[in-house]
């Protein structure tokens, strides 16, 4: 590589789907630079039109977040903190994640003071997120009253423990993603891997 690049700021990598070739990510002042098997992009920051922050679970990974970029020119990017060894077989990058996410998110508001920042999912999918939840809640409770009174104890204790395991994860998952805006020195806590 040409040594008159502008220096890396921050990298992060990841397997973004089992099997597939590692994601690297290279932070420089101006450009973000995104290599995948012999594939490489460059995506210039002023040209960066919104970057989306989300709580993103995945299979049995409860602590899964993502990070979506788009571009004015309709290209777009995303990754997350979840590195893929298999099917079912991932670790938590949480520390080098939240990292690269700050370092990003500070280089893209001073490459583009315009650029788009959001936390959350998109208003409409928070919505429809929320209809579903509000509608398959109570029909569980409903079918959990029904089973008491024909006494089928096992089916009780499964559709009780499915209300209960269902209700915490809608909770969790309809607080950190709330649709908001935010500001590049204060990125939300609730889009982020906690802290270890």
């Amino acid at each position: 590589m040409p040594s008159d690049l502008p220096a890396v700021l921050a990298t992060y990598e990841h397997r973004p789907k089992p099997f597939s070739h590692p994601l690297t990510l290279k932070l420089r002042a101006k450009a973000l630079e995104a290599e995948r098997g012999s594939r490489s992009q460059t995506y210039v920051l002023e040209d960066v039109e919104m970057i989306r922050l989300t709580y993103s679970p995945k299979n049995t990974q409860r602590m899964g977040f993502s990070c979506f970029l788009r571009m004015r020119d309709g290209r777009s990017i995303s990754f997350s903190n979840l590195d893929w060894r298999s099917m079912v077989e991932n670790a938590r990058q949480d520390e080098p994640y939240a990292s690269f996410v700050r370092a990003l998110v500070a280089a893209l508001a001073k490459a583009n003071p315009k650029v788009v920042l959001r936390a959350g999912l998109t208003p409409w999918r928070y919505g429809l997120f929320s209809v579903g939840a509000l509608v398959i809640l109570p029909a569980l409770a409903v079918a959990v009253f029904y089973l008491i009174r024909e006494k089928n104890w096992p089916l009780v204790a499964l559709a009780s423990a499915l209300t209960i395991w269902l209700g915490f994860y809608a909770r969790e998952y309809a607080k950190r993603n709330r649709p908001r805006a935010f500001d590049a020195s204060t990125v939300p806590p609730e889009v982020l891997p906690p802290a270890s």
